[in-house]
């Protein structure tokens, strides 16, 4: 069980809050942030996902049949990192990291929909190592673990 609660914690990768420029292009054109503020929110974020993934792991005992963690992964884990991959999307990154951030988001894409055909994927060691080895090198911590 503590496995469990180990990985569903880690796994709430990279989330992230978008900001906008200024009022009349805050919704078409997010500014981008420096390299430091956009860490610091990352990091902020993830934390925050972090505690609510947490919260949701109560609702998974030591006497949870298989079928309610897979249920539990696919209706409230899943969904989360979901929403971490948009929330990460409508961040505008420093425009020389675009790409390395990018990279980091592809990743994580590509984890998640690993997860979403085999939800009890998460529980291997290296389920999200790539995106958090992308996270790790970039300079992020919170959304590194």
């Amino acid at each position: 069980m503590k496995k469990l609660l180990i990985a569903l914690t880690a796994c709430s990768t990279l989330a992230l809050a978008g900001c906008g420029e200024n009022e009349t292009k805050a919704a078409a054109e997010p500014s981008a942030l420096t390299k430091a503020e956009f860490i610091k929110q990352a990091d902020a974020i993830c934390a925050a996902s972090e505690a609510r993934i947490e919260k949701l792991g109560s609702e998974i005992s030591e006497n949870s049949s298989m079928e309610e963690i897979t249920a539990f992964l696919e209706k409230k884990v899943i969904p989360e990192l979901t929403s971490t991959v948009e929330k990460v999307r409508d961040l505008e990154p420093p425009k020389a990291d675009a790409d390395e951030v990018d990279a980091m988001l592809d990743a994580l894409e590509a984890e998640v929909a690993k997860v979403k055909e085999t939800p009890m994927a998460i529980m291997g060691d290296d389920a999200f190592a790539d995106a958090n080895k992308l996270a790790a090198d970039y300079g992020l911590t919170t959304c590194a673990e």
